[in-house]
């Protein structure tokens, strides 16, 4: 189920249904915590990449996505997602305008 995000809970069905699947795929290796999408940015949050360096997320999380719908997918532990907001423009506007989806919430 989607949750709302600063009053926002409108996302293309279809994008929605990929990103779900995306995150049952990846909770096959990682546990996801949540996915925030902000228009073609993916961010996957999950406290696995913390023992897990920058280059094997990006890949883990683009082998991942099977879609025809490019996307930015990036991945941050929740801790690294606190630190960046204010720092980073992705994540900042993400924080403020994403529409977060909990994987695990019907």
């Amino acid at each position: 189920m989607r949750e709302k995000h600063l009053g926002l809970d409108k996302m293309d069905p279809k994008m929605e249904e990929m990103v779900k699947d995306y995150a049952k795929n990846l909770s096959e290796q990682i546990k996801v915590e949540k996915i925030i999408v902000n228009g073609s940015d993916v961010i996957v949050i999950s406290d696995d990449f913390k023992d897990m360096d920058f280059f094997d997320r990006l890949q883990l999380l683009e082998f991942s996505w099977h879609y025809t719908m490019p996307v930015q997918t990036l991945g941050y532990t929740n801790e690294e997602l606190k630190n960046m907001e204010g720092v980073s423009k992705v994540i900042t506007a993400a924080l403020k305008d994403g529409i977060v989806i909990k994987p695990n919430s019907e």
